[in-house]
């Protein structure tokens, strides 16, 4: 891995050859190099792709508890929680390892990424980020691996976020009465040729007042209430960036930082929560994400125009304890403990030439993913339904074969791309791109583990490689409309989840545990995506207006293949739950991903006070999704893409005197999802609150908001009213029900 790492520094430490005695930098840098995920260096208004950016003031205009929850119903997102703490972005209907997530530029994915819903995009630090970036469609051409419907780049605010001054400090926080809250504090700084921010954030969410019917969905002593048990858990993150600007036309960039997220319960891992009577509990206390970044960017040094190099470090560690009954007549205890940590160490570098009409971007990226993982279990037999208060026994049989994913897994990727973005005219241009990648990875595997008694407890060591590429025409039709259409190839390798099955969570047949385990399985082909898209979009002043029509094939698509070995028409997994059918993870022949995106903020023409706008807004997102999955017998049968078959959005009006104050009204909604997939129907979370098949009911909520700001951004300030009905709904797929009635009020204050 060292030799690939230094070939990429090369050409830095060549910028910095040319630079030589450059004289040093007498006025205060330029503003940063922002280059989005498309690895674009021109307005996103003008990039060819479904690109929707959120800045740190829109970011903050949502007034949402969290980050994560501030993206909800952006163009072609929606994000769900499977706990509290546990919040996924669906981008065009897929999640997980089938997306790509990103962190200031480089991959967050790892090969820890399971098929289901995860947790990770909730350990960003909302303090520090300055942006959003969500890329629709496949971006896999200039990204890599796992975009086939698209990204999302949580880009860190820059060092020092724009002060002059040697030291700026900034308060800020939010408080929401059927949640709880939580604050941050920073400064932010420019000492001579150095920029600086360090901050750091808490939030200590309560369990959540729920609904007027929220106890409808609830079980044993907490049936009827409002209050919704196992969805509190706490954060603290610390993080900060320094930048060196002393050198004219370079920028040499660290930032690292600590989340942490404690006692964070999962609710369907709990009897009231499910209805089911054999679990006990399940959680999470700690999960760690912990990061460093080190930037070197140059521009008009060298023979390259722009040059960007960076080196990244990532860890995510997870506790998890899962405790249960293993039989109906509740006598025989089981705690389970699961030990998890992949650390990531990864380059990136990118080179643009602009020729003429051309700017020509490429590079190449190199990772390797080292996981660890241990399982512990404990069992002890006793009176129907009494937890033990003495520690239970220890149980030390098969843990190699069922830990999360095999420990000492590794995963290698490395790749280079090319890409080209040619006006050639003032009016039309086109971009085209090539990218190849190779991944390797090596997974210690027991003879215990689920499917692999064939494999006699050897080292499975594979590798997948692939060359997608990427092309796009755009024609400005007039200074404030574009249109665009285009046509990408995208591709996923099997993660560690996939080839040797994630043994901690059940499987998409049973939220409630008691569901056969998936089943890795080592001969998984990568899948394989083509995504034909049109988009237009308009921009004027403040009004903005898109719309993109998307159709995405995946070949070999990985899903769950579930096997009714006694016949009976249900899945129910192993003796102790009273079954013996199996779930396997297989490459189904093929998948359809279609819809579009609708989104627009326009003023209306009445007549205002200077500097007034009353402006409506809205954006729908729909997207359908069906499979071809192969059966044992070797028949085909159609199904659908779980959750991937939705159609939500937001709309309101909004009233605001510019950059001062603004108030709003708008209705959040979706669509019934009445098109589940096979594996829904044992899913606790989509039948609690829906009905046996996994499908649930539509649902809308109004709510109220305000806010006040000083022009020159000193402070500003928040109110809102949430869910003025009161009304009880649930995000397809997410764990528990959504806030009630919440009264909230947010605000911040720079000194």
């Amino acid at each position: 891995m060292l030799r690939p790492r230094l070939h990429l520094l090369a050409p830095s430490l060549l910028a910095l050859a040319a630079a030589g005695a450059a004289e040093p930098a007498t006025e205060p840098a330029a503003e940063p190099l922002v280059i989005t995920a498309t690895r674009l260096g021109i307005d996103p208004f003008e990039q060819p792709y479904a690109l929707h950016q959120l800045e740190r003031d829109r970011i903050d205009g949502e007034n949402a508890r969290t980050l994560i929850d501030a993206i909800d119903r952006a163009p072609g997102v929606i994000v769900q929680r499977t706990a509290g703490n546990q919040a996924s972005p669906y981008i065009r209907g897929l999640t997980g390892q089938q997306t790509l997530l990103m962190f200031d530029g480089v991959r967050l994915n790892n090969a820890m990424f399971r098929s289901g819903p995860n947790q990770y995009a909730a350990m960003i630090p909302d303090e520090a980020v300055g942006r959003v970036d969500v890329i629709l469609g496949t971006g896999t051409t200039v990204l890599g691996s796992d975009g086939l419907t698209g990204a999302m780049d949580f880009r860190l605010a820059e060092a020092g976020r724009g002060q002059d001054r040697a030291m700026s400090a900034w308060v800020k926080g939010r408080y929401g009465s059927a949640e709880g809250g939580g604050g941050a504090a920073g400064i932010d700084g420019r000492v001579g040729d150095w920029a600086y921010s360090f901050e750091g954030g808490y939030a200590s969410y309560g369990e959540l007042e729920g609904g007027s019917r929220a106890g409808d969905r609830l079980f044993g002593e907490a049936a009827g209430q409002t209050t919704i048990p196992n969805t509190d858990y706490e954060q603290y993150s610390l993080g900060g960036r320094v930048a060196y600007l002393g050198l004219a036309g370079q920028r040499f960039e660290l930032a690292a930082g600590h989340v942490e997220q404690t006692s964070a319960e999962r609710p369907d891992g709990y009897y009231e929560n499910s209805g089911t009577i054999r679990a006990i509990s399940r959680g999470y206390d700690p999960q760690v994400f912990d990061y460093a970044h080190l930037r070197h960017s140059t521009e008009g040094l060298g023979p390259w125009d722009r040059t960007q190099t960076t080196l990244w470090w990532h860890r995510h560690q997870e506790s998890q304890n899962r405790e249960d009954w293993r039989n109906a007549a509740l006598t025989q205890y089981r705690k389970r403990v699961y030990e998890d940590e992949v650390s990531t160490l990864g380059a990136d570098l990118q080179l643009t030439h602009v020729l003429d009409r051309h700017e020509v971007v490429y590079g190449g990226t190199v990772y390797q993913d080292r996981i660890s993982s241990t399982y512990e279990e404990y069992r002890q037999t006793g009176a129907a339904g009494v937890i033990p208060t003495a520690p239970p026994a220890f149980a030390p049989q098969n843990w190699e074969g069922l830990s999360t994913v095999p420990d000492g897994s590794r995963f290698t990727g490395i790749a280079g791309f090319v890409q080209d973005h040619w006006r050639f005219t003032d009016a039309w241009s086109l971009l085209g791109g090539l990218r190849y990648d190779h991944v390797a990875w090596s997974l210690p595997i027991t003879t215990t583990r689920a499917g692999y008694a064939a494999y006699g407890g050897s080292t499975v060591e594979e590798d997948a490689q692939a060359l997608t590429g990427n092309l796009r025409l755009a024609w400005q039709v007039a200074e404030p409309w574009m249109t665009w259409t285009g046509v990408g190839q995208g591709f996923r390798t099997p993660t560690a989840s996939d080839l040797a099955g994630a043994q901690d969570r059940a499987s998409g047949s049973s939220g409630s545990g008691t569901g056969p385990q998936t089943e890795g399985n080592p001969d998984l082909d990568p899948e394989r995506s083509l995504t034909i898209e049109w988009g237009v979009r308009f921009q004027h002043e403040q009004d903005s207006a898109s719309l993109a029509l998307f159709r995405t094939s995946i070949d070999d698509l990985i899903q769950t293949r579930y096997i009714d070995v006694d016949g009976d028409g249900d899945i129910d997994g192993g003796a102790a739950n009273g079954g013996v059918d199996r779930a396997e993870r297989v490459n189904a022949s093929d998948g359809v991903l279609q819809g579009g995106e609708f989104a627009f903020d326009l003023g209306l023409p009445v007549a205002l006070p200077e500097h007034w706008r009353l402006s409506l807004f809205q954006t729908t997102s729909y997207v359908d999704g069906e499979s071809t999955i192969l059966q044992v017998d070797g028949s085909e049968v159609e199904e659908h893409i779980s959750r991937a078959n939705t159609l939500t959005g937001k709309a309101g009006l909004k009233l605001a005197d510019l950059g001062r104050w603004y108030a709003l009204a708008q209705v959040r909604w979706a669509d019934a999802y009445d098109e589940p997939s096979p594996g829904d129907a044992g899913d606790v979370r989509m039948t609690v609150a829906g009905d046996a098949s996994g499908a649930m009911p539509g649902w809308a909520v109004f709510d109220l908001k305000a806010g006040i700001s000083e022009p020159g951004g000193a402070w500003r300030f928040d109110v809102g009213a949430e869910n003025i009905g009161n009304i009880t709904y649930r995000q397809v797929g997410s764990g528990a029900d959504g806030a009630g009635l919440n009264l909230v009020a947010g605000g911040e204050l720079r000194f």
